[in-house]
Formats: C-alpha cells, structure tokens, sequence
C-alpha cells in the first residue's frame, strides 16, 4: 500500500504523462488519417492538404493563446508563482512611448 506523500506524488506525476501520452496518439492518428486518405484516393488534389495544414495551425495558435493562461490561471498551480514572479503577463513598468530626453 502506498503512503499519503507517495500517493500525492503519483497523483501530481500522472496528469503529465496521460497530456504527453494523449499528444503522441493523437499524432499517430492523424498521420494515420491522413495516411488512408491518401492511399484510397491517390493523392488529393493540392488544396486539399493545405486546407489540413492551415486547420493544423489555427489549432496550434489557439492552443499557443489559451493554454498558458488557463494553467497559469489555476489556483494553487505553482506555474502562477513564477508567472507572477516573472511577470510575464503583466510588465512590472509603465510602457512609455515618447522619447525619454534630459
């Protein structure tokens, strides 16, 4: 049986690994998708993959936006220390954008 810190240690560790793992099926099953695609039809015309390819990037970008600040946005999340610490969502000094001459 495991004790309490073992138990917390399990809990904290398995989250990250099922993201990592859950991120390489999902490529694996889109390359394989994709993969059916191409050898039922022969290759698709050239629109057809580029459409692929831009749907992949919004993606990308909308997790590339939101991600971070949704984790970083949970409390007790120790990532919200260093954020904050950091300040990597807010600048510790007013943004002038006039010169600044003496």
């Amino acid at each position: 049986m495991l004790s309490k810190a073992q138990q917390d240690y399990l809990a904290k560790s398995v989250m990250p690994m099922q993201i990592i793992v859950g991120a390489l099926a999902a490529g694996v099953l889109t390359f394989f998708v994709i993969v059916l695609i191409v050898s039922r039809e022969g290759v698709p015309s050239e629109p057809f993959l580029t459409y692929i390819a831009l749907g992949f990037a919004v993606l990308a970008f909308v997790g590339w936006v939101v991600v971070p600040h949704l984790v970083a946005s949970q409390p007790g999340n120790p990532l919200l220390r260093v954020v904050r610490r950091t300040r990597l969502l807010r600048p510790s000094y007013p943004l002038k954008l006039e010169p600044s001459g003496s």
